[in-house]
């Protein structure tokens, strides 16, 4: 969604930049700790157990996103959707649910029975 944001000359979207841009920092750097986290999960599944240090480590990694995601997602919902809301286009909007759709594998929906 970020990037067909951006593309739109909209005062509003101009003053939403830098929360925009943070939120796609948020994203590039949980990249490394779902790896961790799923590495460490992964190894648990299989061995049934952690060092001490890996599960310090893995509650870390926990709390570092968990806190991350309480404001990312605060940001999102209060800010970012509201803004997309109004300023695009509803193809630009199912564009998007398509895209993130086939980013996460999973079937896109238009209507609920």
């Amino acid at each position: 969604m970020f990037p067909r944001l951006r593309q739109l000359d909209h005062p509003e979207i101009h003053s939403a930049f830098s929360a925009i841009d943070k939120l796609e920092c948020d994203h590039r750097w949980t990249i490394s700790l779902h790896d961790k986290v799923e590495r460490l999960g992964a190894q648990y599944l299989s061995t049934g157990r952690l060092s001490d240090d890996e599960i310090t480590e893995f509650r870390s990694l926990v709390a570092s996103l968990t806190a991350m995601y309480q404001e990312h997602i605060r940001v999102e919902e209060e800010l970012i959707f509201p803004l997309a809301a109004r300023v695009l286009s509803d193809t630009e909007k199912t564009a998007i649910g398509i895209e993130m759709a086939g980013r996460r594998k999973v079937k896109f929906v238009t209507e609920l029975s």
